[in-house]
Parts: structure tokens; sequence; C-alpha cells
């Protein structure tokens, strides 16, 4: 077992150097080469897979290293290829061929006030699509959506019907 030391990330630190760089890219690549080795590949084998990229990700003989647009995955295309395997090719074709989706319809707006009952706050006179009291000259608060009473024909707000608490029914 080992004892490792940890550092407190809210010391500010001075940004590292080009021999501290090169120290941590030498030590992540033994790290990968340790790892390739206890796999049972030979020196060779390691060598060409880090040999060929150059620091700016492109081929040391000049070819370039494309992106996988389905894994994200580095590759080097061969002629027209854009996908790094087959699988990810028919994954992208199965996303463009999709059927299309519905279209949510969403209807036109409608304006609220026809059907929103107000209140006059002095006279208690209710009002369908009027905001001003035509007795008391004030203006009317809101009661909420509504209607007219198809009995009386007042102004009845959609609250004033459901005024008790109905409980949701669920369905078996």
């Amino acid at each position: 077992m080992t004892l490792a030391l940890v550092r407190d990330l809210r010391e500010h630190r001075a940004p590292a150097s080009h021999e501290e760089l090169a120290d941590f890219e030498t030590d992540v690549l033994a790290g990968f080469v340790l790892a390739r080795a206890s796999a049972g590949l030979a020196d060779s084998t390691i060598r060409n897979d880090t040999n060929h990229l150059g620091p700016d990700g492109a081929d040391r003989a000049g070819a370039a290293v494309a992106v996988c647009p389905v894994c994200q995955r580095r590759f080097t295309p061969a002629g027209r290829r854009r996908f790094c395997s087959d699988a990810c090719r028919r994954a992208a074709w199965r996303r463009r061929h999709q059927p299309p989706t519905a279209a949510i319809v969403v209807p036109p707006p409608r304006p609220r006030r026809p059907i929103t009952v107000y209140a006059c706050p002095s006279c208690q006179a209710r009002y369908l699509g009027e905001q001003h009291c035509q007795d008391c000259g004030v203006f009317c608060h809101r009661v909420g959506l509504g209607g007219a009473c198809p009995s009386c024909d007042e102004p009845v707000a959609v609250a004033d019907l459901l005024s008790e608490e109905v409980p949701p029914t669920t369905t078996r």
C-alpha cells in the first residue's frame, strides 16, 4: 500500500512550465506503455500505435486524422470514408432515415378578455369581457375565466363552479 499526498485545490498555482509538461507527458506515455505491455503487446506494436501521430493530431506523413461524427473517435480516413467503422456508418444511416416525428400543432392564440369574468370592487357587479364598471366608473378585478350562465345569463366564473376541492379519480 502507498501513501498519497493530496494538494489543496483552492490555493493558486503558477502555470506549468514546459519541463513539467514534458515530464507529465512522459509519465502518461510510460503508463500507456506499461498497460499495453501488461496486455502482452510487443514494443514495436506500442511504438507503431503512437509514432504516427504528430502534435496537431495529423499523421506525420501529412494525412489528416478525422473524428467520427457518430462515436467521436479519431481515425485515419481512407478515400472518402467519413465513419470509423461500418457500425457507425449504419447508425448514421438509421438516424438520417428515421420517420419524421409528428408535428405538434399549436392552436392559434385566442384573446382571453371576451371569456374572462371581472368583478367591481365597490358594487360587486360582474361583467363578462369588460374591465371597467359602468355604474361606479372604476376598474374591475379579474375573477377568472368563465361565461354567461345558461339559465340567468349572469357572468359566472369557472372557479365559482368548482369551489369545492374535487379529488382526482384514478382508473384501473
